[in-house]
This record gives C-alpha cells, structure tokens and sequence, in this order.
C-alpha cells in the first residue's frame, strides 16, 4: 500500500495544473499499441534504407486516407516510429509526460539487440522525435502544431523523454489505429512494419496498387520491379506473424495496375478518414 501510495504522490508531482493539459494518451492494453490513422497511411516514419538522412524545411505527406501530414526537421523512419510506439504505450491512459526508463528494458520490449549499437540507435531517435515539428490537418478547418518529444535526457543506464503535451492530438476521438506489440515485434523494421501498419489501418476491400504502395510508404523513385519483390516478401513474413490471413495478387479495375489484395484477420481496430 505504501508503495502505491508514493507511486501516485509521485504521479501527482508531475503532472500538470488543473487546466494545462485536461487530454491524455489513449486507454490502450498492456499488448497493444496505438497511432493515428494519418501517420500510419504515409510516410512521416519512411521505409528508406540509406545511411544519410535528409533534413526536411517543409515536407508534405498526403495520407491515402484523405489526411495530411507536414513536418519540419530530420527525417522520420521506422526504427523512430518504433520507439514513439513505445513511449506512448508506457504513458497509456495518462497525460502526455516524463517517462524514465533503462535502454535495455526498451529493447526487449521492440525487439533490438541488446548492444552499444542498439543504444547510439536509440540516442539518435530520441533527438530526432524531439527536434522534429508536426503539423497534423484534422480536417480542412481544423489542426494542430507539436513537437512529439518535449525533452530527452541520458546518464549511464537511467534515461528520460517527456511527450509533448500535444501529442495528444494524435489521438482525436475514435482515429486511430489499434497495434499489436508481440505482432509487430516479429517484423522486420522497415517496409514489414509499415505494412502491418498500414493493413491495420485500411479495411483492405480493395486491391492496394504497387504504384500508390510505392509513393505512400515513402519510396517513389525505387525500381518497380525490384519494390514488387520487397513488398511480396513482406506481406509474406506478416502472413508467417499471423499478422494477416494471405494475400493474392490482383489487378485494380478498368486501369488494370497490378497490386495484391489482403485478407485480414477480424480485430479490433479504430480508423478514420480524415484525421
């Protein structure tokens, strides 16, 4: 009991005044992730495999749910979306705020290595989520401007990151997007967790073009051919996570543009098409 109790005089000390910040994170259970519907239907979090990073000014990315995202500072990938996930999940059902933790429970919990790299790894996503800016547009009248980390401090094996109070606006009532942790920790990080992602967010009725896969996970410019045989073997690992049922290839309508049609397994899932 005495336990408990400092736990939630602690809890207390953090939080905000009455009034700041009245939202908090959503109601999520101890197995599953949530993200906004938008950031999962672009390519805020890429699936480029280069070293470099770019440095966006204003970059714009137009989900296929009808929302827009547009960011401002290092670029976003998946291994961030990762750790973001993460973050979030540790904070569920509270205020957005400082979470402290060791590099290594974090690790086990995505399913990294345990090693210095995995710790620099970390280190750069925890600057790039506090350097970058997002705007995310609600609706055609309506949107918000955030950072999605207010701060992150390192020493030895004791870290800290704050969520931005404004994070909250990822998770506008009813948009958003159900994940689950033991699924997503099986896939490789990369195009097979965008992927997942992404499935989780559509209900997958119809044929999903390589063409619109290509733009919409970040990767316009790569060879056809050659991303064809990436996303094939993705979906094909999701299907050994049981993530989905199968997946078949097909040809969209009138315009005849190949893509692949996925069978999904029935779950609970919340998604939106504007926001």
């Amino acid at each position: 009991m005495l336990a408990l109790k400092a736990q939630a005089d602690a809890e207390k000390r953090k939080a905000p005044p009455d009034g700041d910040c009245p939202a908090t994170l959503p109601r999520l259970s101890a197995s599953t992730y949530g993200m906004n519907t938008t950031m999962n239907c672009c390519a805020v979090f890429g699936t480029l495999r280069s070293l470099e990073r770019l440095e966006y000014v204003k970059k714009v990315f137009d989900a296929t749910n009808g929302g827009r995202v547009t960011y401002k500072g290092p670029e976003l990938r998946q291994d961030d979306k990762a750790v973001l996930l993460e973050l979030i999940h540790q904070r569920r059902n509270m205020f957005a705020g400082e979470i402290e933790f060791a590099p290594s429970k974090l690790f086990a919990r995505m399913g990294w290595s345990r090693n210095s790299e995995s710790s620099e790894r970390l280190r750069k996503c925890l600057e790039r989520l506090t350097e970058g800016t997002l705007r995310l547009d609600k609706t055609t009248t309506s949107g918000a401007m955030f950072h999605l980390l207010s701060d992150f401090k390192w020493d030895g094996d004791r870290w800290t990151a704050a969520l931005h109070d404004e994070v909250t606006n990822l998770f506008p009532t009813r948009h958003y997007t159900y994940l689950n942790i033991d699924t997503r920790k099986q896939l490789t990080t990369g195009l097979q967790t965008w992927l997942y992602d992404y499935i989780s967010s559509n209900d997958c009725k119809m044929v999903m073009t390589y063409a619109a896969l290509r733009e919409a996970c970040g990767r316009p410019d790569e060879d056809p051919k050659q991303f064809v045989d990436y996303v094939r073997a993705a979906l094909s690992r999701l299907v050994a996570a049981g993530a989905i049922v199968k997946f078949e290839l097909a040809k969209c309508g009138h315009s005849k543009k190949r893509g692949v049609l996925v069978t999904k397994k029935h779950g609970k899932q919340l998604k939106s098409t504007t926001a």
